[in-house]
This record gives structure tokens, sequence and C-alpha cells, in this order.
């Protein structure tokens, strides 16, 4: 089975802005790793919050524009919903703005 260049297996949850819940998985048949199993594995499991990233670091800004993620064929609504908050973020950004207008 191929997991991509890396190697490695991904899952992703997250929440819109409307409630909505988004996940993805990199191989659909292999559910993520329990709280148990991350930690019962032979090697540490790292795990990341906003606090553990400097506020500074996060608060300065980029000199070019970042590439927004696009999968070659959205199989799903939601990844279209995904991409066009993508793009509103990074034209808010452009922009200089503070708010977030989704379309």
């Amino acid at each position: 089975m191929n997991f991509g260049f890396y190697m490695m297996k991904s899952w992703l949850i997250m929440e819109l802005p409307d409630g909505q819940i988004f996940t993805y998985h990199s191989d659909p048949d292999t559910p993520p790793p329990s709280k148990e199993d991350m930690k019962t594995r032979p090697k540490s499991t790292l795990v990341r919050t906003p606090h553990d990233y400097s506020s500074i670091a996060s608060a300065r800004p980029v000199d070019r524009d970042l590439p927004v993620p696009c999968a070659p064929a959205r199989q799903y609504n939601r990844w279209e919903a995904l991409a066009q908050l993508l793009e509103n973020s990074r034209r808010c950004s452009r922009d200089n703005t503070n708010t977030f207008a989704p379309t």
C-alpha cells in the first residue's frame, strides 16, 4: 500500500466556521490511532497545540503568497468548501484585513 512520498499516514479533523466537521484520512481503510494506542506505541507520540508555538513567529507577515493546497479531483462538496475557505482567508490576509467574510 502506498502512503505517499514520506511513507506516512495522516489524519486531520477540523471544525469549519459553520460548525461542520471536516475529516481527512490518507488511508481511508486505517482508522486514526486511539489514545490508548498512542500510549502503547514503541515511539512516543508528539502532541502540539497553539501554545507550543511562539505568538511572535505566527504573527510575523509572510513575504510571499503561500500555495493553496489543491486536490486534483475533488470528490465531495466539502473539498470545494474547504478550498473556498482557504482562498478567502488568503485573500483577506493579502488585503491586510482582519475580518473573515465567507462567500
